[in-house]
């Protein structure tokens, strides 16, 4: 295979993993540098590429990714992510690939630091579409401008993009979790406690906000612990020490809880133990979210099972990849039903006491 051939084959995979929307096709100087051809040859692989109609020149002659109405180009979606570990952004990103494995669609993730991070704005203008998990807190008018100007599509994930007339999805927004204070409830539980372990962003801060408005309507007494972690500080451990440092002050009274994650909630559990607290016999415990892992532990912990994305995702990705830039249904897409896990650690139940009056 002669060298203008090889370094097509590179420009090729890298066009079609969607390098080339990160950052510029590089001029011929620079591609025979780093690929150790000479410019000539260098210059045979980019017209290669362009008769294929993977690359295109613009008016000024730059050499950019060819518009996908040309060639035979992979559609490039994008998951835009803040830059840190997450079993969720893992669990979305698997069910986006499996859904675009049907299709010429190829799906790039990309990471983002803060919202002015200039990949954000390069990410949106320059994909076919952009799935996006906004970073903590609300998205900021400058990258909402940014989205509503661009002739890209963007979804948003587990947020509810209904006021911001985004599309959305959550498989379970913030009121699923009255299922499980509902469960709590019908064992005879009269204080259910919140334990958080993480960071506050607007996710936890609307499951919280679901745990006081429902036991304000059903009578029930609560505490909220929140026990903040950073973004790169692990949740168990997180959940952990909180429950360390709650029972150590004599702070913990409640014969239930409830986590807004599951890291936490595993944390938590180990905790009780090691103190002498079992959980799923002297206080029943549960979790917002399956996250992976609530089948494994012991005692087994009960969890909100989480819905498969799959017939959400596939309709954000015909919206993608068809010529409508307008969305026509539902702007948060999100399960009518709800189930759960009913493990081990709820299996205590408050027995009420009785009294009878002597004759």
């Amino acid at each position: 295979m002669s060298k203008a051939k090889k370094t097509a084959e590179l420009l090729r995979a890298r066009i079609n993993c969607g390098d080339y929307l990160l950052t510029d096709v590089p001029v011929e100087r620079a591609l025979a540098e780093e690929v150790g051809v000479s410019r000539l040859t260098a210059r045979k692989a980019l017209l290669m590429m362009i008769e294929e109609g993977l690359l295109q020149r613009t008016p000024s002659g730059k050499v950019v990714c060819a518009s996908t109405d040309k060639g035979d180009r992979v559609r490039q979606i994008a998951f835009l992510s803040p830059a840190f570990s997450s079993w969720n952004f893992d669990w979305w990103r698997f069910a986006i690939e499996r859904c675009a494995s049907r299709s010429n669609i190829a799906i790039r993730p990309v990471d983002y630091v803060h919202w002015n991070d200039l990949v954000v704005a390069r990410t949106i203008e320059r994909f076919d579409g952009v799935f996006l998990w906004p970073f903590m807190g609300e998205i900021p008018d400058n990258v909402l401008k940014i989205i509503r100007e661009s002739e890209k599509p963007v979804a948003l994930l587990e947020s509810n993009g209904r006021e911001l007339g985004i599309p959305s999805m959550q498989m379970l927004p913030p009121e699923s979790i009255q299922l499980l204070l509902e469960l709590l409830a019908s064992k005879g539980h009269k204080q259910i406690d919140v334990l958080s372990a993480q960071n506050f962003d607007p996710i936890i801060e609307a499951r919280i906000q679901q745990w006081s408005l429902w036991r304000s309507l059903h009578g029930i007494d609560g505490e909220f612990h929140n026990y903040p972690v950073k973004p790169y500080e692990s949740t168990v451990s997180g959940g952990y020490n909180a429950m360390c440092k709650l029972v150590a002050e004599g702070r913990f009274k409640a014969k239930a809880l409830l986590c807004t994650s599951e890291p936490a909630a595993i944390g938590a559990m180990r905790a009780m133990r090691d103190v002498g607290i079992r959980p799923g016999e002297d206080v029943a415990i549960c979790a917002a979210k399956d996250e992976g892992m609530c089948r494994y532990v012991s005692p087994s912990l009960t969890v909100l099972e989480c819905p498969k994305p799959d017939q959400y995702i596939n309709l954000i990705l015909d919206w993608m990849l068809s010529d409508k830039r307008e969305w026509i249904g539902s702007l948060n897409l999100s399960p009518a039903q709800f189930q759960l896990f009913e493990g081990e650690s709820t299996d205590f139940e408050l027995k009420v006491k009785h009294t009878s009056k002597s004759s």
